[in-house]
């Protein structure tokens, strides 16, 4: 698996993220209790309410994002042999508001959301030409703008002759930032060779302001995005070497830093001898936090059996605070991060976490710790089927996203993959 290079690697949850084609999940899941080593009564491991959405196809929730009484999540949807891009609103009790679905004749996608006071920005990939836009060859990458109604405000397709895939996107003080990497070369850009990422800022009008794009000759992939005082920060991993310090040996994680003009901060490349992929990053005050997968071990860290999670924090400089890496004898990957108040969240997909039993493979969690780093409770969750926890957004509750191929306690399964929207209590 390490050897067949990036697209073979597979993100429980949803997809390999390179691989755009609709499949099935493969792991089952687990029994909703807290670890029995970590404190349960401090975090967030009583679910409000559970949704589960989707067609008789294959249907996949890749992000999710909140403000205020709004929650919106991110996908795909599967309808006639087709897949579209899905876009979703629901209110804080779990009541769907509306649905967008929007796509080409191919393949599309959302892969990220980001939402403000009054609109909500989807950000993904299609292989086609979206209404009024224009195609630049080999699938595009994008951004739409909806207001609260779901209509939709504007959308700028982007990209070059061979593939471009947007992932990610913040929205921050008035300017819109997206996130992930081409094959080609954007305009007024240069290509370093391969695949490399990108970072691009709009205004809230749909007028881009400045495109970085960013590699190494190896493959270089921007797949988190955070924003916050005046600082941009994007997360990935690279074949090559970004830093100083050289390549660890393998794929690396990076975490790279900007200021809001696109002006480079400081870039941590980090890894062991083996694979080390980071999948997303969050910023909170005067911390930043990078969630991914490694097959190695970090100093001074233990690795549990194939793959493990890993959360890593670091200061606003770039300088390491603590690493945690934690895992089963089974893959494990931490997919989603977000940092609110003394708490940090991670979700992701793994197996029998510190000793939590699972129902035969891979289970979503829910891993909750304080912002020093120690880790205070672990939420297993899924259906008899498989699950994955693919993002994780706070304000008012704490709101994990996925997929899952079963039917969820007290949700009935729509058939293939379906989306799947859990709230859980603050602490």
């Amino acid at each position: 698996m390490k050897q067949a290079r990036l697209r073979a690697y597979w993100i429980p949850g949803a997809l390999a993220v390179l691989q755009l084609t609709a499949c099935e999940v493969e792991q089952p899941a687990a029994p909703l209790d807290a670890e029995p080593d970590i404190l349960a009564s401090s975090v967030a491991t009583s679910a409000s309410w559970t949704r589960q959405f989707g067609t008789a196809g294959h249907d996949r929730v890749w992000g999710v994002a909140v403000h205020g009484s709004d929650v919106y999540t991110g996908g795909t949807v599967e309808a006639g042999g087709e897949v579209d891009a899905s876009l979703r609103r629901f209110d804080l009790h779990g009541n769907e508001v509306w649905v967008q679905d929007f796509g080409t004749p191919g393949f599309d996608e959302v892969r990220g959301v980001a939402a403000e006071a009054s609109a909500v920005y989807a950000v993904g990939w299609v292989t086609g030409v979206l209404p009024d836009q224009t195609e630049s060859g080999g699938g595009d990458a994008y951004i739409r703008k909806y207001d609260a109604n779901g209509t939709e405000l504007w959308t700028r397709q982007f990209g070059t002759p061979a593939r471009d895939n947007a992932i990610a996107v913040q929205v921050h003080a008035g300017i819109v930032h997206v996130a992930g990497f081409t094959s080609g070369t954007l305009p007024g850009q240069t290509s370093a060779g391969g695949v490399d990422g990108f970072v691009r800022a709009y205004d809230t009008e749909g007028n881009e302001l400045w495109t970085r794009q960013f590699g190494t000759g190896a493959g270089d992939f921007a797949i988190g995005l955070a924003v916050e005082g005046g600082q941009v920060y994007v997360s990935g991993w690279t074949g090559g070497t970004l830093a100083g310090d050289g390549s660890s040996g393998g794929d690396d994680a990076f975490v790279r830093a900007y200021d809001v003009d696109g002006n480079e901060l400081w870039t941590r490349q980090f890894g062991t001898s083996e694979a080390d992929l980071s999948l997303n990053v969050s910023a909170h005050g005067d911390a930043v936090h990078v969630v991914g997968f490694t097959f190695g071990a970090f100093d001074g860290e233990t690795n549990a059996g194939s793959g493990d999670a890993f959360v890593r924090a670091y200061d606003r400089s770039g300088s390491e605070l603590w690493t945690d890496q934690f895992g089963s004898a089974d893959f494990d990957v931490a997919e989603g991060v977000a940092t609110h108040g003394g708490h940090v969240y991670v979700a992701g997909s793994g197996g029998a976490l510190a000793g939590t039993p699972t129902a035969g493979g891979n289970d979503a969690f829910l891993r909750t710790y304080r912002r020093d780093g120690e880790p205070i409770a672990t939420r297993v969750f899924g259906s008899e089927a498989g699950d994955g926890a693919s993002s994780v957004a706070v304000q008012g509750g704490v709101f994990v996203a996925g997929t899952t191929s079963g039917s969820l306690p007290g949700q009935t399964s729509h058939g293939g993959n379906d989306g799947f929207l859990v709230k859980f209590r603050m602490p």
